[in-house]
């Protein structure tokens, strides 16, 4: 089947924040159609106008019970690291052979995290441990973030291949207007770095939606 109606039913199953969206009566559906015009004209093969879009978003909406629930994921546990640097430097070679050497030795500074750009690496640490990495490295650091903390959030496997998981966390800080200083992740885990002064609303923030809810 290839109706307008079907595709655009499909583009919001398969889409978490048009299911907030309408379920929560969040959108402007006027709005909403028109910017979704692109993706549903790549899924039905033709133009579609917007007043289509619109007159199906309006069904969709009165009939929101029969949508699927919206995204009810639960975390396994939330931590808080403070007093924490992030400190950003050119990548260049000089700065890998003291970032090798610097963890060689016997009292390495703890790093924790490393990333690494097209052109930039960034060293998170402890706070206390500035001075002896800044003289490990000797450059100058091109920006220096302090007083930031790291929102360790712990995640089930399941969530891997669940499109829209990690945007629908990280959605919940910026409903809250919480500024991302970085973001660091392995398999289960998603660690955000932000300000301190922020950690706190954030944790809640994160707690409530995710943590403690009904099963």
């Amino acid at each position: 089947m290839s109706s307008v109606p079907h595709h655009l039913r499909e583009l919001i199953d398969e889409n978490p924040l048009l299911q907030l969206g309408l379920r929560e009566r969040l959108l402007n559906l006027s709005q909403t159609a028109r910017y979704i015009q692109g993706a549903l004209r790549a899924r039905v093969g033709k133009k579609v106008s917007p007043g289509a879009i619109l007159m199906g978003l309006s069904r969709i909406q009165r009939e929101v019970g029969e949508i699927s629930p919206g995204p009810q994921f639960k975390l396994k546990n939330l931590s808080v690291q403070s007093g924490l640097i992030v400190l950003t430097y050119p990548k260049t070679l000089e700065i890998h052979r003291s970032l090798n050497a610097l963890h060689g030795r016997a009292k390495a500074p703890r790093a924790l995290s490393i990333t690494e750009g097209v052109s930039e690496i960034t060293v998170i640490i402890e706070a206390n441990n500035e001075k002896q990495t800044r003289e490990a490295l000797e450059v100058r650091p091109k920006t220096i973030r302090r007083d930031v903390a790291a929102l360790t959030v712990k995640f089930d496997e399941q969530y891997l291949d669940v499109p829209g998981f990690l945007c629908f966390v990280l959605l919940q800080l910026y409903f809250q207007n919480i500024n991302i200083v970085e973001l660091a992740s392995t398999s289960t885990e998603l660690i955000v770095y932000l300000s301190e002064s922020e950690v706190r609303l954030a944790f809640d923030t994160i707690y409530h939606r995710f943590v403690q809810v009904k099963s």
